[in-house]
This record gives C-alpha cells, structure tokens and sequence, in this order.
C-alpha cells in the first residue's frame, strides 16, 4: 500500500512539475512577443538599425530556445548545487 501513495504522489508531482514547466514557458513565448513588438516598432521609427533589431531578435529566441537549461541553472543555483555567480554566467551564455 506505501508503494501505491508513493506512486501516486510521484505521478502528481510530476503533473505539477508539467503543468508548471508549461506555464512558464507560455510566460516566456509572451514575453519574446513583447519583446518582438517593441523591437518591431523601433525598427520601423528608425530608432534601431536593422543590425541591432537581428541581435535583439536572435538574444530573445536565444532565451525561449533555451528555457528548459535556463531554468535547470537557476534551479541548480536553489539547490546550492552551484554560485550565484556560475548561474548568472551560464545563464548569459544561454541568452
């Protein structure tokens, strides 16, 4: 029976673990959107070149690419597994 409310519980977790692993991910496509408007706008005022709007854009995509080793870093760094310092450096390699 222990065997079973443990299954049970590592099933719920891992539904949890899903449901927000998703949820974040929607958050961070959002925020490249917002990110994409915004560049899109300064790009056709003028404000930046079309050079500086393809590295912006390449960075942003570079973060949604990368959300799943972004978030494994920071949660190594809740862990103490690693410094604050190691994650905000393997954090900009990934962005």
């Amino acid at each position: 029976m222990n065997n079973r409310r443990t299954c049970f519980l590592d099933s719920t977790a891992v539904i949890f673990y899903f449901y927000t692993s998703l949820r974040e991910k929607q958050e961070a496509e959002e925020a490249f959107l917002k990110e994409k408007e915004k560049l899109d706008k300064a790009l056709g005022m003028d404000v930046l070149s079309q050079e500086e709007y393809d590295e912006r854009i390449a960075s942003a995509r570079k973060r949604v690419d990368n959300f799943e080793a972004i978030r494994k870093v920071r949660q190594q760094a809740e862990m103490g597994l690693i410094t604050a310092q190691e994650m905000e450096a393997k954090i900009k390699a990934l962005s």
